[in-house]
């Protein structure tokens, strides 16, 4: 059996070719396979701020879990935006979570932003 994909080859389908049998006893058949590659799954994850009501937001940054075959931040076509619907007036602990699918990667988004009262 053979294909052309490895461990590196981007999402998509490729032919599983089996061949080498024989036999005399046999009118062997070969008939091609399909493998698919699916996308792996990033973990892109808000890391965790606080500010005191009225302050202005911090910097927002993140953290990923599940980069493969050598890859990095700087692997990803777009990288994360990180965005935060708190203002110096927001209430105390909104957090939301987003999915989307990124090239390669299927990304899951955590968005933590939590407000400390004065």
């Amino acid at each position: 059996m053979s294909t052309t994909a490895t461990a590196s080859s981007p999402v998509g389908t490729y032919v599983i070719t089996p061949s080498g049998l024989t036999s005399t006893n046999y009118a062997i058949t070969h008939v091609n396979g399909t493998l698919t590659v699916t996308s792996a799954v990033l973990a892109i994850t808000a890391n965790d701020q606080t500010k005191a009501y009225g302050a202005v937001n911090p910097a927002l940054t993140v953290s990923y879990s599940g980069f493969v075959n050598g890859d990095t931040p700087a692997s990803l076509t777009t990288p994360p935006i990180v965005t935060t619907t708190a203002t110096a007036a927001s209430s105390v602990g909104d957090i939301s979570d987003h999915r989307e699918r990124r090239g390669q990667f299927e990304c899951q988004l955590h968005d933590q932003l939590r407000e400390r009262a004065r």
